[in-house]
């Protein structure tokens, strides 16, 4: 808790610790100027104590060996001290590592499914052609080998292989897409 001319009256030592500050029984009575806070949280804390933003919370990213997320909250209030009525800032700092954590879980799994179904969609969008390719190749292998046996031509035997050749690799390429998709 501060005064609105940032002077600390009350420090929880979780917050400090979370903030990676001094021990809180060495901020009473300081102001928060003295300490290096997180350059976003000090220019919240400025707006919000002029009055220049309705604006109280913020997540905060502290940099480390691990990083951590802070989530800040800022609570305007009004007490009756000495016959007057004084205006205090009550800040509440909540670790949401383990949230924002479980977001980005969330985020890259929901990126992968998206992707297994785009890629099972373009699967099923070349297996359509290779379909059709395959019944066409299978046709002309037919005329082929039928025109091969008839007129015994070495030009109608290359054509028959080459036609053999594109039917086994439509049904190498069919094979794929079909494991593909099984998966």
């Amino acid at each position: 808790v501060i005064r609105t001319n940032s002077e600390i009256l009350l420090a929880n030592g979780a917050a400090w610790r979370l903030l990676q500050l001094t021990p809180p029984h060495r901020l009473v009575g300081r102001r928060l100027a003295e300490f290096p806070l997180p350059q976003e949280l000090s220019k919240l804390l400025t707006r919000f104590v002029l009055g220049e933003t309705s604006e109280s919370s913020l997540d905060l990213e502290m940099a480390g060996s691990e990083p951590r997320w802070l989530h800040v909250t800022l609570h305007h209030f009004e007490m009756p001290v000495d016959d007057a009525t004084s205006h205090f800032v009550m800040i509440v700092v909540r670790d949401s590592t383990a949230w924002y954590r479980a977001e980005d879980q969330r985020r890259r799994a929901e990126y992968w499914k998206q992707m297994a179904t785009l890629a099972a969609g373009l699967a099923h969008e070349i297996k359509n052609p290779l379909n059709s390719l395959q019944i066409h190749a299978q046709l002309l292998q037919r005329a082929l080998r039928h025109k091969a046996k008839r007129y015994k031509s070495v030009e109608t035997m290359r054509q028959s292989q080459s036609c053999d050749i594109i039917v086994e690799e439509i049904a190498r390429l069919g094979k794929v897409v079909n494991e593909f998709l099984a998966a």
